[in-house]
């Protein structure tokens, strides 16, 4: 792959592997890389070991190995959409009593509209090719604690806003790319990128209207793009293993944000969150233990199978710590 840039006009031109592949950009841009290597690991070590749900011997096991830094070629699209919808609320309401209550829903009409500004990045390459990627666009999960095979995983994901990734740009300069970062060229052109942003910020908005009321009926969103700029930004990616286990982060290099980053539930929180619910359930059960049904019977099972989790999720406990047997990958 290689660029060509127009002395005379500044357009560049983007020669990849395919000869009939030639893309043309009116302007290119880049974003300072700000963030030195040296200080990522200290960086990453401080935000993990912050995490309330992280294990015990989170901090002593934690081992930070790889860092790489990359500038990538993305289309980002903004512009403004302004969204109508309408659907139907559903009121459930309960008439009678005691064996002759019958429970009824009604269906009322609803609509509503909203107006969004977006800078939208799109993957100027065919595929994204590293993880953490999907944590640029709005929706996708920027925190991902692991939660195992635990069946309560409730607490810590967070998911990414709406923002301007590529705040601070400036006009590329190959010369003032840095040697550490390996720079990758774009593959699709602007007219493409513009009609997948728009299908994206569609799907987006109807994701939004779908807060808004019980049944979503029909959703129209219509996008209005005031610059779709290339801009080549720049990323650094860190793994690191804990207890065999390896986890990635992702750092913008811009801004020092940190973007996507996962990392291992610890098991204190899974007993918390075992004990709630077995005492939830035990105070269900106690509630109705005196008019026996199928449903006593069912809060029984439940009760069961939750006191095993929190059976299970001590005995781990108790393994974590200084007393815990270290992994053969240590």
């Amino acid at each position: 792959e290689s660029v060509l840039t127009c002395s005379y006009c500044g357009s560049s031109y983007i020669f990849n592997d395919d000869p009939s592949s030639i893309v043309k950009i009116e302007e290119h841009f880049a974003v300072p890389n700000r963030m030195r290597k040296d200080g990522l690991k200290a960086s990453l070590k401080l935000y993990l070991t912050a995490r309330y749900l992280r294990p015990r011997d989170f901090g002593e096991r934690l081992l930070i190995g790889n860092v790489k830094g990359r500038y990538l070629p993305y289309w980002v699209i903004h512009g403004n959409s302004d969204t109508r919808w309408t659907g139907q609320n559903v009121k459930h309401t309960t008439e009678g009593e005691g064996d002759d209550v019958r429970h009824k829903k009604e269906y009322i009409p609803a609509d509503g509209s909203f107006k969004k500004e977006h800078w939208w990045p799109l993957y100027a390459r065919l595929t994204e090719e590293f993880e953490g990627q999907s944590a640029l666009k709005p929706g996708g999960m920027r925190v991902l604690p692991d939660w195992g095979d635990y069946p309560f995983a409730v607490l810590g994901f967070e998911r990414a806003a709406d923002r301007n990734h590529t705040e601070g740009r400036e006009p590329f300069n190959i010369e003032e790319i840095e040697q550490e970062l390996t720079l990758l060229n774009g593959q699709i052109d602007q007219a493409k990128a513009e009609l997948e942003a728009r299908q994206e910020i569609e799907l987006y908005c109807w994701d939004e209207a779908k807060v808004h009321v019980s049944i979503l009926q029909q959703c129209e969103t219509a996008v209005k793009v005031r610059e779709a700029a290339y801009v080549h930004i720049p990323f650094w990616w860190l793994d690191y293993s804990y207890r065999g286990r390896t986890y990635n982060a992702l750092f913008h290099g811009g801004t020092g944000e940190l973007l996507y980053v996962q990392y291992p539930v610890g098991h204190v929180p899974k007993v918390a969150i075992s004990s709630f619910i077995a005492l939830a359930l035990s105070a269900l059960v106690i509630g109705t233990i005196t008019s026996p049904d199928w449903r006593t019977a069912l809060l029984a099972i439940l009760w069961l199978s939750v006191l095993a989790h929190v059976i299970s999720a001590l005995m781990d406990y108790y393994r974590e710590g200084p007393y815990a047997t270290p992994h053969p990958d240590e």
